[in-house]
């Protein structure tokens, strides 16, 4: 005698459950995006309380720009401005080197020597010109590892807060 045996599987809500997982995916990846938006916020305000400055120029100068990636969302930071270029001079320092590059004749070619206050100058502090000089170089500034030390405690929080909204 043959038997058969049958197995039925029924599963009910399914799409209210569906329905409920989409709105949270939708809620989180709303979070997701302001989160980052307000981690990008922290950072520029350290970033520019720890960025060197002598005229403000730099400073006023950073920003971020947030991205989606399918991973998630990601923050990065950048500086605008006519002293953005010293950018990677702060970061990784400066060898020695001369200024102007070309010495004598580039200098010639703009129609100037070079003119700076010199406090400890050959002849005592005043004004000097030249047409070239060699520049000691410059060390690194640990101004971004700085800001995100001082960051971090400030953006763990944010991300504890939204940790907790988004398994609410």
């Amino acid at each position: 005698m043959a038997t058969t045996a049958f197995l039925s599987v029924s599963a009910f809500g399914y799409s209210d459950t569906f329905r409920r997982m989409v709105a949270r995916k939708d809620a989180t990846t709303a979070l997701g995006r302001d989160l980052m938006r307000e981690v990008g916020r922290i950072m520029v305000n350290h970033l520019r309380m720890h960025a060197p400055s002598q005229t403000g120029i730099f400073k006023s100068g950073i920003y971020y720009a947030t991205y989606e990636r399918p991973e998630g969302y990601s923050a990065r930071f950048y500086v605008r401005g006519e002293h953005a270029f010293v950018l990677p001079f702060l970061l990784h320092g400066t060898s020695p080197h001369e200024i102007p590059t070309g010495g004598r004749a580039a200098q010639i070619a703009k129609g100037y020597p070079l003119r700076f206050f010199w406090e400890k100058g050959p002849t005592g502090a005043h004004i000097y010109f030249y047409w070239k000089v060699n520049h000691p170089g410059t060390n690194p500034s640990p101004f971004v590892s700085m800001a995100e030390t001082t960051a971090r405690p400030e953006i763990r929080e944010k991300l504890r807060q939204v940790v907790k909204l988004a398994w609410l």
